[in-house]
């Protein structure tokens, strides 16, 4: 498991999903932060073992089974998750650019309410979200044979960057 911890992360509410095996890790290594996340995935066993390792922790988690490329899970879900966890901070979405499109549309309208929010999207290389302003964006090209594990710690680093940077005032620019 990851080891390294992003003390600014803690407490921060992300949700995690898609259709990337790797999610799993993403979560558990975000819930090592302290990160109350919300793993939204058409996968029991990914849920149940991403939800365990961070119950195993101390930290609030949520789990949902359905497919997280259909707008109707979304309708079913979005409020449960911040009535449960909290206002969302943080969005990780992976899988193809539809997929990714479904989920940034769900949750980035609320996010946007508030003026602040990072999303991270995850996948091959295509044309990246535009998001509104206040909320911060990256897109990661992950090459399929890269390890979850290795995938995971660059999602939180770049979560905890981004929400560091909108903390201090720091705009940063996309490459």
């Amino acid at each position: 498991m990851w080891e390294a911890r992003y003390p600014d992360l803690n407490g921060k509410v992300a949700v995690v999903a898609g259709t990337s095996g790797a999610l799993g890790d993403i979560a558990q290594v975000l819930a090592r932060s302290g990160v109350l996340a919300a793993l939204v995935v058409d996968d029991r066993e990914l849920v149940g073992t991403a939800t365990g390792y961070a119950d195993g922790l101390g930290v609030a988690s949520f789990g949902v089974v359905a497919d997280p490329t259909q707008r109707s899970t979304w309708e079913r879900v979005a409020s449960h998750i911040e009535q449960r966890l909290g206002p969302i901070d943080v969005v990780v979405a992976a899988g193809p650019p539809a997929a990714r499109l479904t989920i940034a549309d769900a949750l980035i309208p609320d996010m946007a309410a508030r003026g602040r929010g990072v999303v991270i999207e995850i996948g091959a290389a295509a044309e990246p979200l535009v998001v509104p302003a206040g909320l911060r964006h990256r897109a990661i090209a992950a090459a399929a044979d890269v390890r979850a594990l290795d995938l995971a710690a660059v999602v939180a680093l770049c979560a905890s960057d981004l929400l560091s940077a909108a903390e201090v005032g720091i705009t940063l620019a996309d490459p």
